[in-house]
């Protein structure tokens, strides 16, 4: 009778399941609590605190770093005499942006109510930030973070604190006026040269998409060159890094040091100074939760503005003299892909060891290095080359801070699983396997012939699991035979769901039933939408408009992918 009354519950509750509660359903069903064990020995609650404070955010050894040496950073603009307050139009601005589903801290202001505040007294907010620039204070309640730790899914043990990661939970107040501050920073970053395009991430008209195809296209105009009789190809050597800590490592007092060189504005120096000074972390767990504590490491996690500081930190690392065209650098936020263009592998990696260590003896200063356990190395070659399936020990070694880096046949950077013929056969078979995970986790909103409605469905599939299994496929979409089989059987089977039609329906009225466009033209409609973005750049973009590439294979993706799809509207050749 007991199990009769759950089945009946359940189905009811699937039926009357719409598109604002079937999250808050799934939540529930995937919400399973355990509690965290314990932690380098420490059993109780304040124990395993003190231990995740210790490894999630680490202090900075400020002794043994080497201070920032005068005058070493150069800077193409002085605006440090520059100072403005913040008008009514940025703070509506700032307000439109936000994200009104982001949890709160612990004063409980939501964005929402920030919202209706400001459009009832619009000049109230104006007047407090611009004060809180002008006197360079952040209120200690907007320095406070929650901090909640969830499990890292597939770890071996979870008694190791590193098995954790932390969501840290700020005052929607004070992340409102870093959203205006960040964007500022970024703006006079870009002026002053504190950082530069080939910096993706947290600046303006830059994505994870923008810096995969600043690493994939030079990769697929060099492999697609034939060899000549006059001189070989240059073939191209991928280095991806990893810089270790990041937010963690960053020293307040060459932060503000690096600032002060670039010539940025000064009362922006004073008020960084406020902002990550006396802040305090409180940890929840275990359905507890601890009184704030005073903490000291690098960067707050969860501010808006912290990606920009870092990216200013950071270039003082990454900064070069000289940028010549076969040495390709691309940095998100803390990922490094460095691609050099030589004739040997031996030349090659000869190029990138000096490259590399460069960077390391500018990072000195910092307090910043790479992390080598996540170092990897691709050496890229033409599909039809005779050296393809040649053994990977026979290259020479690349070393770096005396680790010998071997090569692989595919590297991952930014989720996306990059061979070394472009193929992406590799990427496509992960792909469909996350969708198919992703799929397998929603099966519970099925009961035997009853469940959800195919609206409902459908809504989930275009949500969560085809934004999972195409995710960044603008930069790795080219409508190769091996990637299209490959995702298409995990295509129908979201479509199969969606409809719950059986296994010999036809793929045409399976996709119509399911409100599903053909793959490839779902594909390829992403593709396009993001390559007339591209005509319309700044000038000063990294990537520049897609432009012809006559000698780049169309199978390979890259710019000149997205040229093929974009020219007939940019040459106005279609009539809609």
């Amino acid at each position: 009778m007991i199990r009769n009354a759950k089945t009946a519950y359940r189905i009811h509750q699937l039926k009357a399941t719409s598109t604002r509660t079937v999250w808050k359903t799934i939540r529930h069903h995937n919400t399973h609590h355990k509690p965290i064990p314990p932690l380098e020995g420490r059993p109780d609650f304040h124990g395993k605190c003190d231990v995740l404070c210790a490894t999630l955010f680490p202090a900075i050894d400020t002794e043994q770093q080497i201070p920032l040496p005068l005058c070493l950073l150069t800077s193409k603009k002085d605006l440090h005499h520059q100072t403005r307050g913040v008008s009514i139009n940025e703070t509506q601005l700032a307000i439109s942006h936000l994200k009104y589903s982001t949890s709160v801290g612990s004063d409980g202001i939501t964005y929402s109510t920030l919202r209706r505040f400001n459009d009832a007294v619009p000049h109230i907010l104006p007047h407090l930030f611009t004060a809180c620039l002008k006197y360079a204070i952040h209120p200690s309640e907007w320095k406070t973070a929650n901090c909640v730790v969830i499990p890292k899914p597939g770890k071996k043990s979870y008694s190791d604190p590193k098995s954790y990661c932390s969501i840290s939970l700020l005052s929607c107040f004070g992340k409102l006026l870093e959203t205006i501050v960040a964007k500022r920073l970024s703006q006079t970053a870009q002026m002053c040269g504190a950082t530069h395009p080939s910096q993706m991430g947290a600046q303006p008209e830059n994505s994870t998409i923008d810096a995969l195809l600043r690493a994939i296209t030079p990769i697929a105009n060099s492999i697609s060159k034939k060899k000549t009789t006059n001189q070989n190809p240059t073939w191209p050597a991928v280095l991806t890094l990893d810089i270790e800590g990041a937010f963690n490592q960053v020293n307040l007092l060459t932060l503000l040091e690096v600032i002060h060189q670039r010539q940025m504005p000064t009362y922006l120096v004073e008020w960084v100074a406020a902002f990550n000074t006396d802040r305090k972390i409180a940890f929840g767990s275990d359905r507890q939760s601890e009184q704030p504590q005073p903490y000291r490491c690098g960067l707050p996690q969860g501010s808006p503005i912290s990606p920009i500081l870092f990216l200013i930190y950071s270039n003082a690392m990454l900064e070069k003299q000289h940028y010549p065209a076969d040495a390709i650098d691309t940095s998100y936020v803390d990922d490094v892909c460095m691609i050099q263009m030589s004739h040997t592998v031996s030349r090659a990696n000869t190029h990138l060891e000096e490259r590399t260590e460069c960077h390391l003896e500018n990072g000195i200063h910092l307090g910043l290095t790479f992390a080598t356990p996540k170092t990897e190395l691709l050496y890229c070659l033409p599909l039809t080359s005779k050296d393809k399936n040649k053994s990977l020990s026979s290259h020479s070694p690349l070393r770096i801070l005396n680790t010998t880096i071997p090569a692989k046949r595919q590297i991952k950077y930014l989720g996306v699983f990059i061979d070394k013929s472009l193929t992406f056969s590799y990427h496509a078979a992960m792909a469909a396997t996350r969708g198919n995970k992703i799929l397998g986790s929603l099966s519970f909103l099925w009961h035997h012939s009853q469940g959800i409605p195919t609206c409902i469905a459908h809504q989930l599939a275009m949500t969560a699991i085809l934004p999972a299994m195409f995710w960044v496929s603008l930069a790795w979409w080219a409508a190769t035979p091996a990637v299209t089989a490959t995702l298409k059987v995990t295509y129908n089977s979201v479509a199969r769901w969606i409809t719950g039609l059986p296994l010999n329906t036809r793929t045409t009225n399976l996709l119509s039933l399911a409100h599903l466009p053909p793959m490839e033209a779902y594909l390829d409609y992403l593709s396009l939408r993001y390559a007339i973005r591209l005509h319309f750049l700044p000038a000063n973009h990294a990537l520049g408009p897609p432009c012809r590439q006559p000698n780049t294979h169309a199978s390979l993706p890259g710019l000149h992918h997205l040229y093929n799809l974009s020219k007939h509207l940019v040459q106005g050749k279609l009539e809609d």
